[in-house]
């Protein structure tokens, strides 16, 4: 018995070894693609290699506390920001939203985050100058998570809500609001959204149209009770 588990423990050894050195000739090989920088076909010395492998086994760990490390800083901004965005805190949101694109720069939902908060602090902001400034910049952070995520559908929204309501600029709202509609044509708070700017167009048949589908098929009972008021109120308004 004692010598079966001194071949289980011998095996276990031997396996985190194997396991072990195939990690660091790993690290190695992607060490060495940097070494020669521009020069594709320069061949590295052995003596040089054999530099990097003490290197690798020097500092491995290291390496891997700092990126564990790093990694847990940016959660916690991450966490703190959501936070601060709950409890409507947008500048603090804002402050660690930027603090986490450190970390994340390539994250969609923290370029959404970012462009709810700017605008959310933009329209607070007595002073129109700062304020369509910070709009401009909040679209900047809208289009970003965009181009990470061709089909992030919050930021889609939230972009054509900041075109319609608050730059005025309709026909910017119009392809985002179809791009949605032709991702899920049963999502209505952009059919909704849609039903809007064809209001703001003229097209007033159009939304009215927009209007009786939502009032007959949206799964939200007070969404369905707002489109009839809205569909009844452009019939009013036309008698």
């Amino acid at each position: 018995m004692k010598k079966i588990l001194f071949l289980l423990v011998l095996i276990s050894i031997m396996g985190l070894f194997f396991s072990c050195n195939k990690t660091r000739a790993k690290t190695l090989e992607r060490i060495l693609t940097t070494e020669s920088g521009d020069y594709a076909d320069e061949e590295i010395s052995r003596e040089r290699i054999k530099e990097l492998e003490e290197s690798i086994e020097k500092y491995s760990k290291d390496v891997d506390r700092v990126v564990t490390a790093n990694a847990e800083i940016g959660v916690y901004y991450r966490m703190l920001a959501l936070e601060y965005f709950d409890f409507k805190l947008y500048k603090h949101a804002l402050e660690n939203l930027e603090k986490s694109m450190d970390y994340y720069p390539t994250n969609p939902v923290l370029y959404y985050y970012s462009g709810l908060s700017l605008a959310n602090i933009a329209r607070a902001e007595i002073d129109k100058a700062k304020s369509l400034s910070m709009l401009r910049e909040a679209e900047i952070y809208y289009i970003t998570a965009i181009k990470l995520r061709r089909t992030y559908s919050d930021a889609m929204y939230a972009l054509a809500i900041l075109y319609m309501f608050d730059l005025y600029s309709l026909e910017d709202a119009r392809p985002l609001l179809e791009n949605l509609l032709s991702l899920d044509p049963q999502n209505w708070e952009a059919l909704s959204l849609y039903a809007r700017y064809n209001v703001e167009i003229g097209d007033i048949d159009t939304a009215i149209e927009l209007y009786n589908e939502i009032s007959e098929k949206a799964w939200d009972d007070g969404m369905k009770e707002q489109a009839v008021l809205n569909r009844d109120s452009l019939l009013a308004g036309r008698l």
